[in-house]
């Protein structure tokens, strides 16, 4: 009787436990974004930085659809010889992001979405060359994207089983323009042409379109 009791009681814990369990989901993929700007031709003759996306979130019912509240980081860099290869720089951006993301499953494999985001975004910008100007400026940024999940569940029966996830969106991603004022030698050796140690390249738009493509696993 005595272990009937235990194995009973023991059941109705993994149950509740499972129950009371939150959707938690990882992902990572390819990030883009594209600027138009003018300013963007010292940086790379490209219109396109590519980016890597990595993140993790959970979910709450929300109506008939779910909210996902997240924590992403991206990171993405450019090296090229601008200005008709007088000029090489590299620029390197990092970001966190907390957001949130509305989906709506209007079929089992297929969840529309909408999410806004605000985050804290380092660009460190260096000029190649002899005394190899660099600077890291910080600013907040805030995005906007509309895009479409494709869940597919992986294996059969019944219970709790992950998904795995495919993502595709668009969007824009708003930021202040970042100041490069204080371009500064790496070397502790100024050189004779920099004497007080720091060059104005003046302002770089750093807003623009973006898209995405994530893979991402929920459970």
């Amino acid at each position: 009787m005595t272990t009937r009791l235990f194995v009973l009681l023991g059941a109705l814990a993994a149950s509740s436990s499972q129950a009371a369990w939150p959707t938690l989901a990882a992902s990572a993929g390819y990030e883009s974004q594209i600027f138009t700007s003018q300013a963007w031709e010292l940086v790379d003759t490209n219109d396109f930085l590519p980016m890597l996306r990595v993140g993790a979130s959970t979910s709450f019912e929300v109506g008939r659809g779910f909210l996902d509240v997240g924590l992403s980081f991206t990171t993405g860099a450019s090296r090229e010889s601008a200005h008709a290869g007088q000029v090489a720089t590299e620029l390197w951006l990092r970001g966190v992001e907390l957001s949130g993301l509305y989906r709506y499953p209007v079929l089992k494999w297929l969840e529309p979405y909408a999410q806004v985001g605000v985050g804290w975004d380092w660009v460190t910008l260096t000029l190649v060359q002899s005394s190899r100007l660099s600077q890291t400026v910080s600013n907040v940024a805030g995005s906007g994207l509309l895009g479409v999940q494709l869940p597919v569940r992986m294996g059969l029966g019944g219970g709790r089983l992950p998904f795995m996830v495919f993502d595709v969106g668009g969007g824009y991603v708003l930021r202040p323009d970042y100041a490069f004022t204080a371009m500064a030698p790496v070397s502790s050796e100024l050189p004779e042409s920099i004497p007080d140690g720091a060059v104005n390249l003046g302002q770089l738009p750093m807003h623009g379109w973006v898209w995405r493509v994530l893979v991402s696993l929920r459970w």
